[in-house]
């Protein structure tokens, strides 16, 4: 670290060695994680590690859009009801008429610009990424839902990630599935 020979280790001090399995090289994560100054905590619902890195600084526009995508994933789920999704989310919902190509069995849609510049709106389908108006800080996240038989079948929140300045696009599916990767 810092151009100086680091041995990663354990809670107990004791060391940690890299794994290679099939030609690929496995870092015990925590202990890499916090050597750089980051933490990394177990979500136990989700069953997934959570890193959160301190040597990165966001802007307070960044913060709200990272705070209200997390405020969104803990507050919304597949399976939801329509009056449920709404009540939980304080946003805007609107209906999206053109779905594009999803072919998963979903019969209705809706969707909203969030942290939008008042009076911005997008000329492209609803279903379609508005790159530009994110890069652009626009907006600051897209959702999109859609809907089966009255129930949220999966969700998707397009932003711009401030560690790369990238669009990615988040998508948590009916289920449980979640990626989250540059369009």
């Amino acid at each position: 670290m810092n151009h100086a020979a680091w041995v990663p280790q354990n809670e107990e001090g004791k060391e940690v060695a890299p794994v290679m399995i099939d030609g690929t090289s496995y870092l015990p994560v925590k202990s890499v994680i916090e050597a750089t100054g980051g933490q990394v905590e177990w979500d136990e619902e989700k069953k997934t590690i959570v890193i959160k890195s301190t040597g990165i600084h966001f802007s307070k526009r960044e913060e709200n859009i990272l705070q209200k995508m997390e405020d969104i994933k803990r507050a919304i789920a597949p399976g939801m009801t329509q009056e449920e999704v709404r009540e939980a989310l304080d946003v805007d919902l609107q209906p999206v008429s053109d779905n594009g190509d999803v072919e998963d069995g979903s019969d209705s849609f809706s969707g909203a610009n969030i942290f939008a510049v008042p009076g911005y709106k997008s000329d492209l389908p609803g279903h379609i990424i508005d790159k530009e108006g994110l890069l652009n800080e626009q907006l600051g996240i897209d959702l999109f839902i859609a809907w089966k038989e009255g129930q949220l079948n999966f969700y998707s929140l397009a932003y711009v990630n401030p560690v790369d300045d990238q669009v990615y696009l988040y998508i948590l599916r009916r289920n449980g599935f979640e990626e989250d990767r540059p369009v």
